[in-house]
């Protein structure tokens, strides 16, 4: 996950609408914010949480604009949003929280914040999340993210002696919440099984019509926006293209105006193919099955083997040709027999052991079947592992390809010929407006077939509540199967527990042994069991009491840095006020080696925390700058971008 862009339309601070881009170039991966104390850098932080995780905005009326606030008239709205681009995994995406509030005696209503996830693609296409905060969380858990953003000046905090929170963080960043409620819903399980499943009343003909009407309301307001965003897209696309034919007929822009526009096709050609092939590979799964009948047919063919080593398959002796000598009880000798001797057993006992042509046509079909169906395993295994390649690749194809283009939009932003850099600050804008319509069109598509399906079933007056039948032969046998579950899941979170705190142990030592002056005093990091970390200095002697505060926030920033290398998850580090208790030799080894432990750095700093130190180490890495220009007549921020020479 890489932040792209930020935009803020009255956030506390920020009037009306504010943008910013994040730098995500592998070689630049860090973004500056500049700011004195109370110009909107913690506001800026708290935006990034509040849009992606609801944090920080348990009072959405304190987080309005004060000056749109007063602009606004009783009984008028005012619009509250944030929007944030960012990509994962080769796809992009645009997350929003955005509410409307409603001045009322100066009371601020409409207090719930819809949040809305949507993927973009750059052939146009988008398609919103119907679980955008279930996306979000696969993407960056929500108990996760704390240790991914967070207040550099706390941060200290989460090594103080006596504190818990570092075995609250290892449980957290390893998933290990998600075990204990997965260990504890399945030992409560067989007794919901038991449960009796209640009837819901169905509602009554007058509540049918009412929620009809509303819905209709809802579908024509959806219709007439629907109409609104197409316009909008409309003029957003040519506001664009003649952008871009602007930057084709510069002489410094029309080279990397061509580049891009040749990226934009790969790119829609990749996303073409990656839907195919994701088709092809749903059709190959579906026709896997036979992968769970090998057992069986091994089976089958050893039971076949034993038949044809008794004789019994073929039999050698038609069943036929002997029911017609026991009928003329005349031997193929020419020597009469009768029933009961000794040469008629003899025949009815081959008769026992003979089969008929059709059996043993079938059992020579069947073999074949058998081993067909074996080499068609193999095949659609073969097929499948070849896709799934396939498809990675486009996938990486496609994120290096976004890559260099963001890299041609950063060179495009540094040209000062012929206005090429306002050019494509303005082209971004445009852009972030056009995709934040057309994840908007795709939204209000989505919810206008939702509507038509609700407006179906109440039309037909179906019963909401369906009736729930429960196998009773089955629970026994279900709470059996969900113990044995929960005694699993408890013994897969002991042992992954203990495994992580190792793996956590020695990578925090590593990052420590980089960023800590002293590196000769200290000599190890421990983790112990009870996820107590302490530092042991040179003579053995555990010395995390006496650490500075300095050296606690390294101590914690190499525990933060150790658990997202481990956890997998690839997320920006975003520190507010990061180098507040850092100074001398601690900042300079931090500045040094910070931008090497993440994939992206943002940074809300102070005057006083960009000195020399920091400064010099950090700006060969810094892809953005901005300052956050607080205009005490106003009460706002303006978040204005710095220009490198």
């Amino acid at each position: 996950m890489k932040l792209e862009y930020i935009r803020l339309i009255n956030f506390r601070q920020f009037h009306k609408e504010q943008l910013a881009d994040f730098s995500t170039a592998d070689d630049l991966n860090v973004t500056v914010f500049h700011g004195l104390n109370g110009a909107g850098k913690t506001s800026l932080f708290i935006a990034i949480n509040w849009c992606l995780y609801e944090e920080g905005g348990a009072d959405i009326g304190m987080l309005v604009n004060k000056k749109a606030w007063a602009e606004t008239a009783i009984g008028e709205t005012v619009p509250m949003v944030v929007t944030i681009g960012f990509i994962h995994r080769g796809a992009r995406y645009i997350a929003e929280r955005a509410v409307m509030l409603k001045k009322a005696e100066n009371v601020p209503l409409n207090l719930k914040a819809e949040f809305t996830l949507s993927r973009t693609k750059k052939t146009g296409d988008t398609k919103p999340e119907p679980n955008p905060i279930g996306v979000m969380n696969a993407i960056l858990p929500s108990n996760v993210r704390p240790y991914f953003f967070f207040d550099g000046e706390k941060m200290d905090d989460l090594t103080k002696a006596g504190s818990t929170d570092v075995q609250e963080a290892v449980r957290n960043i390893m998933r290990l919440p998600a075990l204990e409620r997965a260990e504890s819903h399945l030992q409560q399980i067989a007794d919901e099984f038991r449960r009796e499943v209640k009837k819901k009343g169905s509602h009554e003909l007058e509540t049918l019509i009412t929620h009809e009407q509303d819905l209709r309301e809802q579908k024509e307001k959806a219709l007439k926006r629907r109409e609104e965003l197409k316009e909008e897209i409309r003029i957003g696309r040519a506001q664009i293209e003649d952008i871009d034919a602007k930057l084709r007929g510069s002489e410094a822009a029309k080279e990397l105006q061509k580049r891009r526009d040749s990226i934009d096709r790969y790119i829609q050609d990749n996303e073409i193919r990656e839907k195919q092939i994701v088709q092809i590979i749903q059709k190959l799964t579906n026709r896997s099955y036979t992968i769970f009948l090998a057992e069986s047919c091994k089976k089958a063919f050893e039971i076949l083997d034993q038949k044809r080593e008794r004789g019994e398959i073929p039999s050698g002796i038609r069943e036929q040709f002997i029911k017609d000598l026991l009928e003329r009880k005349i031997c193929v000798c020419g020597k009469p027999f009768i029933e009961h001797d000794e040469a008629f057993e003899h025949l009815r006992t081959l008769l026992k052991r003979s089969s008929s042509k059709d059996i043993e046509n079938e059992v020579q079909h069947l073999t074949g079947n058998i081993r067909l169906l074996s080499l068609n395993t193999e095949t659609q295994i073969s097929e499948l592992n070849q896709r799934s390649k396939e498809l990675a690749q486009l996938k990486e194809h496609t994120e290096r390809l976004y890559a260099e283009s963001d890299d041609i939009k950063r060179q495009l932003k540094g040209i000062s010929e012929d206005k090429i850099a306002e050019l494509e600050k303005m082209r971004g804008r445009f852009t972030q407006k056009y995709e934040t319509n057309i994840a908007e069109f795709g939204k209000t598509e989505s919810n206008i077939s939702s509507l038509d399906n609700q407006l179906i079933d109440i039309r037909k007056q179906r019963d909401i509540a369906e009736k729930k039948e429960k196998e009773i032969a089955l629970l026994s046998q279900k709470e059996s199967l969900a113990q044995k579950a929960a005694d699993a899941v408890n013994l897969i979170k002991e042992e992954f527990f203990e495994e992580t705190r190792k793996e956590i142990e020695a990578t925090t030592k590593d990052v420590f042994s980089n960023l800590a002056w002293k590196q000769d005093h200290f000599q190890d990091v421990r983790l112990d069991q009870d996820f107590r970390l302490e530092v042991i200095d040179r003579w053995g002697m555990t010395t995390r009491k006496e650490l500075s505060a300095g050296e606690r926030q390294i101590l914690s920033l190499s525990f933060i840095t150790a658990m997202s290398k481990l956890s997998g998850e690839e997320a920006p580090l975003v520190m507010d006020t990061p180098f507040g208790r850092l100074s001398g030799n601690h900042l300079t080894a931090v500045a040094q080696n910070l931008p090497s432990l993440t994939p992206q750095l943002i940074l809300f700093v102070t005057d006083r925390e960009w000195d020399e130190a920091s400064k010099t180490n950090l700006e060969p890495r810094t892809g953005q700058q901005y300052n956050l220009c607080f205009n005490e007549k106003t009460g706002c921020t303006e978040i204005s971008e710095v220009f490198y020479e």
